[in-house]
Parts: structure tokens; C-alpha cells; sequence
């Protein structure tokens, strides 16, 4: 893979033999994701050629989950964690984000690094922000044309979390609810989170 590559040349990760067989190797970090940010801020120079490949593998690593304290990976002003205000001063002053005193936002020049990391979609815009954001407006949509009878048994208590992801499962389908038998099988695609953000709705917790 070309970032892993453009990791390995940098020193943020080594080659390291599998076992004690020495024909087997496998590519492993060399320090933790904490340490990353300003290591390769001082480790890559104006024009390097690898620029492309380490600002996505940086991408990858700061907004994709990989430490605990991850960058922003909305276009909106942030205020990056310590250990990351070198390496988002050298993106600033390389284009891929603005700078205001301690905040930065990212650019358009960023996109590129963002949507081959999967971060952002096709506009952009956070993946995970835009998928939260469709999902809210489905869940208003199934609360608000819900069955009665299951509406009170959320709201009462009486519908236990379990009972609604099944109802979901087995009753919508395509923005709308359908009959169904409480005995058909069924199966879970995306239903819990649709249940716990409907429970959040009813002023219940799971």
C-alpha cells in the first residue's frame, strides 16, 4: 500500500519479521499515535514528493479513530488536541487548513487525503456527520408514522429495546411501516442505531 510505504520511509513504522520465520514480515509503527503528528511535521520538508501519501496516512490516523484524541473531521473551526498543533501548523501553512491564533478548519486541498482515507463523502462533508445526520431525519420519520399501539408500548416501557429493533427489522422498509408477523425471521442491518436514537426520541434509555 502506497501510504504504508510512505510511512515506512519516513520511520513512522519498521519492517519486522513474523515468528521466527525471517521471509514473513509484516509493517508495524515504530512510536505511538500520540507522538506521530509532530514527528512528521519535522520529517517532511517543503516539496517532498511523499506529501500526498503522508498527509493521508496523517488523515487516516488523526480523524479516523485510531488515538483517543482525534482531530475534527468537520469543516467547522477546532481547537486541536496539544500533541497535534505542530502538525496542524504545518498543514496550515501548507494550505490543507486555515489558522486563527489556536483554531484551525480545514481546506479544499485536504479533500483529497480525507475522501481516500474515507473521512469525507463526495461533497466534502464528514461521512459520519452526514450519515448522523440521515439517520436522525429517518428516525424522525419512523417516529412520527410509528403504529400507535407500538408508539405507546415504546413510550410506556411495555416494548422493551430488543422488541423494537425486531419491530424495525421485520416493520420498515423503505421509509414507511408495513405489516408483518411478529414470528418471520428477520434480519439486523442498521436497526439498533435507528432503536437507540428512537428510544432517545421517547425520553427512554436502552
Amino acid at each position: 500500500m502506497a501510504a504504508e510505504q510512505a510511512l515506512l520511509a519516513v520511520g513512522v513504522m519498521h519492517v519486522e519479521p513474523v515468528g521466527a520465520d525471517d521471509a514473513v514480515t509484516r509493517a508495524v509503527f515504530s512510536m505511538n499515535a500520540t507522538e506521530m503528528p509532530d514527528f512528521l511535521a519535522a520529517s517532511i520538508g517543503d516539496g517532498d514528493p511523499r506529501i500526498a501519501q503522508i498527509v493521508q496516512s496523517f488523515v487516516a490516523i488523526a480523524c479516523g479513530g485510531y488515538s483517543r484524541d482525534v482531530l475534527s473531521d468537520q469543516r467547522d473551526w477546532f481547537e486541536p488536541p496539544p500533541g497535534y498543533a505542530t502538525a496542524m501548523k504545518w498543514l496550515a501553512r501548507h494550505g490543507y487548513a486555515e489558522r486563527e491564533q489556536h483554531a484551525f478548519r480545514w481546506t479544499d486541498r485536504i479533500g483529497p487525503a480525507m475522501r481516500a482515507s474515507q473521512i469525507w463523502n463526495d461533497q466534502d462533508r464528514s461521512v459520519e456527520a452526514s450519515e448522523r445526520i440521515e439517520r436522525d431525519a429517518e428516525c424522525e420519520l419512523i417516529w412520527s408514522t410509528m403504529p400507535d399501539t407500538l408508539k405507546q408500548g415504546v413510550k410506556s416501557g411495555r416494548v422493551s429495546f430488543f422488541d423494537l429493533v425486531k419491530a424495525l427489522a421485520l416493520g420498515w422498509r423503505d421509509g414507511r411501516w408495513r405489516a408483518h408477523r411478529g414470528d418471520e425471521p428477520f434480519e439486523l442491518s442498521g436497526q439498533t442505531l435507528l432503536a437507540r436514537r428512537i428510544f432517545e426520541l421517547a425520553g427512554r434509555s436502552e
